[in-house]
C-alpha cells in the first residue's frame, strides 16, 4: 500500500507540473502568435505607407509638370504679347498727332480718382481751354490705353493659367 500511496501523492504533483508546462507552452505559443500578427500588421502598414508616399510623390510630380507646362505657355504668350505691344506703340506714334487731348482739369480729376494726388495747380475759375497747365496728348492717352489693355490681358492670362492648373489637378 505504501507504493500505491506514493503514486497517488505523485499524481497530483505530476498533474500540477503538466499543467504548469502546458500553460507555459500555451503562453509561449500565444506570445509567438501575437508577435507574428503584430509583425504582419507592421509590415502591411509599412507597405501601405510606402504606397501612399509613392502616390503622393506621383501627384506632386504631375502637378509640377502641369505647372511647368503652364508657366512655359504663359511666358511664351507674354513674349508674344510684348512684341505686339511694342508694335502697337510704334503704330500709335505714327498715327497720332501729339495734339492736346486732356487738359489740366481733366488730368487733376483722373489723378484724384486714382488716388495719386498729383501736384497740379488748382483749376482756374475760367473755361477749361484757358487753363494752360499740363496736358495729355492724344499719343499719351492712346499709349496709356494700350498699356491698360496689355496689363488686363496679362492678368487674364495668369488667371486662366491658374484656373487651368486647378481644373486639371488630380484629386488626392
Amino acid at each position: 500500500m505504501k507504493g500505491a500511496l506514493s503514486l497517488s501523492g505523485a499524481l497530483p504533483v505530476a498533474l500540477g507540473i503538466a499543467l504548469a508546462v502546458g500553460i507555459a507552452i500555451g503562453a509561449g505559443a500565444a506570445v509567438t502568435l501575437k508577435n507574428a500578427q503584430f509583425a504582419l500588421l507592421e509590415r502591411n502598414h509599412a507597405q501601405a505607407a510606402a504606397r501612399d508616399q509613392a502616390a503622393q510623390l506621383a501627384r506632386v510630380r504631375a502637378a509640377q509638370a502641369r505647372g511647368d507646362a503652364l508657366t512655359t505657355d504663359l511666358l511664351a504668350a507674354r513674349a508674344g504679347a510684348a512684341t505686339l505691344h511694342e508694335q502697337l506703340h510704334d503704330a500709335l506714334r505714327k498715327t497720332t498727332t501729339g495734339r492736346a487731348c486732356l487738359g489740366g482739369p481733366a488730368l487733376r480729376l483722373l489723378d484724384t480718382a486714382a488716388g495719386l494726388r498729383a501736384d497740379l495747380p488748382s483749376a482756374p475759375g475760367g473755361a477749361a481751354a484757358a487753363d494752360a497747365g499740363p496736358v495729355a496728348t492724344d499719343t499719351e492717352v492712346a499709349r496709356w490705353a494700350a498699356d491698360a489693355y496689355f496689363e488686363y490681358a496679362e492678368c487674364a492670362r495668369r488667371l486662366d493659367a491658374l484656373i487651368q492648373f486647378n481644373e486639371t489637378e488630380t484629386p488626392p
